[in-house]
């Protein structure tokens, strides 16, 4: 199976495990960096290790991992190797201004486990699909294409 490195803050463990469940239905294998022990082994090492040997990257920024400099530092880490990235950002937080350029997937904690996993699972699909740098869903094409289908129905609609 291909290998996601699953960045993200301690605090949203919880939330991590059932995502890494979820990865696993799809055939995708949640690298957990605190799952593999390396006593003594410098961190930075470590996770520029894990980041490295996968082939997808992914971060859950939360506003506990905004937090966190690891998380950052491991999403910098991933842009500088060019990883193909799924990039997903609690609605309610801001990104820094170096990572502001990036496309984010919008989520909330109040989404299911489910809901959160399908837009992993899609950002992993659009990324097999050809795409070769960098990035996540193209979600600003879909919200343009919506809102001109959504205006075309409102001209048609208005024309009775």
């Amino acid at each position: 199976s291909e290998s996601v490195f699953i960045s993200h803050s301690t605090r949203n463990m919880s939330l991590v495990r059932q995502l890494q469940k979820h990865l696993d239905l799809y055939g995708l294998d949640g690298i957990i960096a605190e799952d593999i022990m390396e006593p003594g082994k410098y961190l930075p090492e470590k996770f520029q290790e894990k980041v490295r040997g996968c082939k997808y990257f992914m971060a859950l920024l939360t506003a506990e991992a905004t937090l966190s400099n690891w998380v950052l530092y491991e999403i910098r880490y991933a842009r500088q190797l060019s990883k193909p990235l799924i990039l997903l950002k609690e609605e309610s937080i801001s990104v820094p201004s170096d990572l502001s350029l990036i496309e984010w997937v919008p989520f909330s904690k109040s989404d299911s486990t489910e809901s959160i996993a399908h837009k992993i699972e899609e950002g992993v699909r659009s990324l097999k699909t050809g795409a070769t740098t960098p990035v996540t869903l193209p979600l600003g094409g879909i919200i343009v294409g919506g809102i001109l289908i959504f205006l075309a129905g409102l001209a048609l609609g208005g024309k009775k």
